[in-house]
């Protein structure tokens, strides 16, 4: 905050900006605390950090870890009927959280042309694991059927899967979609596949 006085500043001005600086930093706080517990911390270990009681700990924070949690699944938040803005315009977190290997790489980019070396934002990143990625997808599958009585959304289900599952086929990796294959061959499938072969009938050469 500035020591001097400013001839130009309204009355109350600072009080507006340390405030402002304080709500910050509660939202770095509260941000934190919900990293730690994806990492598994214990609202325990977070209260002693704090210097509350456990308590109140999940009580000021359990709400903010609920509703990060809920985005993940449920990414937009509605849109209303014939509206024409860009559907990214209605996500509930930031786009970099459903698709932070993207993100990454583009902030990787952008550092390197700055002179901060290769990888300056996502060296210090612990690799996510197949087994993070199965338990990502099976929280997801459990939120989508919390509601025994209720079936989930067809298209929120397929959202999930093709987040989750849909990069790992090897097929995209190799930029090679996984219907333009002949049946029993290793190579992409030519646009009059006259070589290929049926199971029961020979193809005469020259012929579809």
């Amino acid at each position: 905050m500035p020591t001097g006085g400013d001839e130009y500043a309204e009355p109350g001005e600072e009080v507006g900006e340390a405030a402002a600086l304080l709500h910050q930093a509660q939202e770095v706080l509260t941000r934190t605390v919900i990293f730690e517990r994806a990492k598994g911390t214990s609202w325990a270990t977070i209260a002693e950090q704090l210097g509350i009681t456990e308590q109140t700990a999940q009580e000021r924070y359990g709400e903010a870890e609920q509703a990060w949690k809920e985005a993940l699944h449920e990414p937009f938040n509605p849109i209303p009927p014939g509206t024409r803005a860009v559907p990214t315009d209605f996500l509930r977190l930031h786009q970099a959280a459903y698709a932070p290997i993207a993100a990454g790489q583009s902030l990787d980019a952008w550092a390197q042309e700055r002179g901060k070396g290769e990888h300056a934002v996502t060296g210090g990143l612990p690799a996510l694991s197949l087994l993070d990625e199965m338990g990502q997808l099976l929280n997801g599958l459990s939120h989508l059927y919390r509601n025994m009585y209720q079936r989930p959304d067809p298209v929120a289900r397929l959202r999930l899967t093709e987040r989750k599952a849909g990069p790992a086929r090897p097929d995209r990796h190799r930029g090679v979609p996984a219907r333009s294959r002949c049946p029993g061959r290793g190579s992409p499938r030519p646009r009059r596949p006259a070589a290929c072969r049926d199971r029961r009938h020979r193809v005469v050469p020259g012929r579809t």
